[in-house]
């Protein structure tokens, strides 16, 4: 038998074979979305949420655990869609390639110092490290003491380096306690280097005009206390 087209025919049998696969479009989510990960039982859950939902407004937001977390923590909140924390479910890790921001919480002390030299043998510090290569933000979520933190603030800066966003939410805000502190240049810096974003301050407080241009730089939001009346 004589072909007389060959690009035809090409054409004709690729139609054919395509015909005959399931073939799903890519999967893709709202640009607004991000996963947020607890690969371990964490404390303080709520103050997390409330974090991400006041900096990251009308995002879709994924959570994903284990079981263990579900059995101490109530998901059911129509704002979030709960995923089963496991490399071998499919849903998830569409969702964990489809989104550009990552949170993780509850994140061991051991894991954290294991992440800092790249060491990704376990599941959560692969996910984290190979995440961070195809340039997703990830957000490595703390509540802790100033105590704690200063113990591990090498181990922070390290994460950093690697290029990924470590927030101590303790750490988000001025307490009353601290109303007569003069917020200098020195002062920010020290405080951006435990994951500040945002401070809160008494209106009778000084911001000098080095520390106005390092919070501008910064990208640092000020709030201010409400006065009571």
């Amino acid at each position: 038998m004589e072909v007389n087209n060959l690009d035809k025919l090409a054409k004709i049998v690729t139609t054919n074979i395509l015909g005959k696969l399931d073939y799903k479009p890519e999967f893709k989510l709202n640009d607004k979305s991000c996963l947020i990960l607890v690969p371990n039982i964490g404390l303080g859950f709520d103050d997390y949420y409330k974090y991400i939902i006041k900096n990251y407004p009308n995002y879709d937001l994924y959570l994903s655990s284990n079981l263990e977390f579900t059995q101490t923590h109530s998901v059911n909140n129509d704002k979030i869609k709960y995923l089963n924390y496991d490399i071998k479910n499919s849903e998830f890790i569409k969702i964990l390639e489809a989104v550009n921001t990552i949170f993780i919480l509850g994140l061991k002390i051991s894991q954290m110092k294991a992440l800092s030299v790249t060491d990704d043998l376990e599941d959560i510090n692969h996910i984290i490290l190979e995440s961070v290569m195809v340039n997703k933000s990830v957000n490595i979520l703390l509540n802790t003491n100033g105590l704690i933190f200063n113990k591990i603030v090498k181990t922070v800066k390290n994460i950093r380096n690697i290029g990924i966003n470590v927030i101590n939410i303790q750490q988000n805000a001025i307490s009353k306690e601290n109303s007569n502190v003069l917020i200098s240049e020195s002062y920010v810096l020290n405080l951006r280097e435990n994951g500040l974003k945002s401070i809160i301050l008494d209106k009778k407080q000084i911001i000098t005009p080095l520390a106005k241009d390092k919070l501008r730089e910064l990208k640092i939001n000020v709030e201010y206390h409400k006065e009571e009346k």
